[in-house]
Parts: C-alpha cells; structure tokens; sequence
C-alpha cells in the first residue's frame, strides 16, 4: 500500500477478517474499494477520500461511523445497517 491512500484488496469470502486490510486508516488516508469486495465498518472511522467502485459494498454496523472529511464517489452500494 501507498502512504495516504488504502486499497481493501480480497476477493475471497473474508470480508470482515483483519487480515484483508489495513486497520490503521488516518483522517488523511484515502480508501478505495474494488470490486467484488465487500467492506464492513464496525467501529468508528475517520477517513479522507473514498471510492467505492461499481460492483463493491460498503456496509457500516450499528453502533458504527464512517466520516469522510474530503470527497465521496460511489457506483458501488453502501448500506448503513
């Protein structure tokens, strides 16, 4: 991975094990998700930039946040739960 910017990279049935990506986003990160992945929130997060790409998911857990202080694109689904 790149310095300030994160990709979730798994393409098997492990969405939400810590080994698939990289818990220590900062508020200057950028986070970028690829299909067909499917990203879980289940605590509070702050991030940059986020990309959810056509064919991916975003799902934020009850009790969650996700707070993105730069700029939103989504052609992907995200799902507040």
């Amino acid at each position: 991975m790149q310095a300030g910017k994160h990709q979730y990279q798994n393409t098997e049935a492990q969405e939400k094990s810590s080994e698939a990506w990289d818990t220590n986003l900062t508020s200057s990160d950028n986070l970028t998700i690829s299909s067909p992945d499917n990203v879980y929130i289940t605590s509070n997060e702050t991030i940059n930039n986020l990309t959810v790409s056509s064919g991916s998911f975003l799902t934020i857990e009850k009790g969650s946040s996700l707070i993105i202080s730069g700029n939103l694109s989504s052609s992907g689904t995200t799902t507040p739960i």
